[in-house]
């Protein structure tokens, strides 16, 4: 395999800003990345176009598997605002709910995603409480951390939607 074949196997990228077209369509069929990432306001206008967007990415990617992903932390960053009820942001849930309950509404939106075409969800899952005015942390204790990560890709929730930790352990959190 080339250079440039590795290197876009190891890369997550964004779709180009006016859409895909048929020069873009071909280098990404020559050179399918690991996933992309899409944003509703430029990628797609209500969640039928997502999945027909999705079917294409992953028909242009074929024969390799393409991971899908989105930014949805719930609260104001959500991309299905608007088409869907959005849960709150994660430091209110770090404050009104217990674990069952983040869990519960963890399973819902991983589901929900699943169902659209969804591999992997960017979202505040695992943040230690370090910015106590960050909406975009949990929040947590590091003794209700240990709780969470799994609880998102439990076999309960049938089909696993994995989400990424946005503010992890080491790295300074985004306020």
């Amino acid at each position: 395999m080339d250079a440039q074949r590795v290197i876009a196997r190891r890369m997550v990228i964004g779709l180009p800003p006016d859409g895909l077209t048929p020069a873009w369509e071909k280098d990404f069929a020559q050179f399918p990345p690991a996933g992309v990432i899409l944003f509703a306001a430029r990628d797609f206008k209500d969640l039928e176009d997502a999945r027909r967007l999705i079917a294409r990415l992953r028909d242009l990617a074929r024969p390799r598997r393409l991971f899908v992903s989105l930014d949805e932390e719930g609260g104001w960053v959500s991309q299905l605002a608007g088409h869907l009820v959005v849960p709150p942001n994660a430091a209110t849930l770090a404050r009104a709910a217990d674990t069952d309950t983040i869990r519960w509404i963890a399973g819902v939106t991983a589901r929900r995603l699943h169902a659209l075409g969804f591999d992997w969800d960017f979202a505040p899952v695992a943040d230690v409480h370090s910015q106590p005015d960050s909406v975009r942390q949990l929040l947590l204790h590091p003794s209700r951390l240990s709780a969470l990560p799994s609880s998102h890709c439990s076999p309960a929730s049938r089909k696993p939607l994995p989400h990424v930790s946005t503010q992890t352990l080491g790295w300074p959190a985004q306020a």
